[in-house]
């Protein structure tokens, strides 16, 4: 009707004697694979099941999961949680900075220094050195070494 007659959703709800939101929710489930469309019109996943699988995106996510419920049983709310799932984004591993030929030199030369492992880490104009210690006594001699110094 509203591709035929150009009537609104409105217009439909009102010659069919259904609501808006049920025609919305209608139209979006034809949007679904044949498959899901199939396993709904024979009553092997119900509306609802339908309606949460229309939120992924990803229509093979779609199929595996309507398959997968008509089997199983899987609840309207299980689908919508692994529908949310779906719509997490990735997260992307932090992208680790290279560090210039003049902060490894100054590591190295304090790694010599101090007789163990010193990272530099910068922020901005910023930074961190870092003085790794593996025991108590280690951390001892690392405090008097540096109280030399002053």
């Amino acid at each position: 009707m509203i591709d035929t007659y150009g009537l609104t959703q409105e217009q439909v709800s009102l010659s069919v004697g259904k609501s808006r939101p049920y025609i919305t929710n209608s139209l979006r489930l034809l949007k679904l694979p044949e498959l899901v469309q199939q396993l709904t019109a024979e009553g092997k996943i119900s509306m609802g099941h339908a309606r949460a699988l229309a939120a992924i995106k990803d229509v093979d996510k779609q199929i595996e999961l309507a398959e997968r419920t008509a089997k199983e049983g899987l609840s309207v709310r299980q689908i919508e949680v692994l529908a949310q799932e779906t719509k997490k984004p990735e997260k992307k591993p932090a992208r680790k900075k290279r560090k210039s030929a003049d902060e490894k030199r100054v590591e190295e030369d304090l790694k010599n220094a101090l007789g163990t492992k010193v990272n530099i880490k910068r922020t901005g104009k910023r930074g961190k050195i870092e003085i790794e210690f593996y025991s108590k006594e280690e951390l001892e001699r690392l405090i008097e070494l540096l109280k030399s110094f002053t």
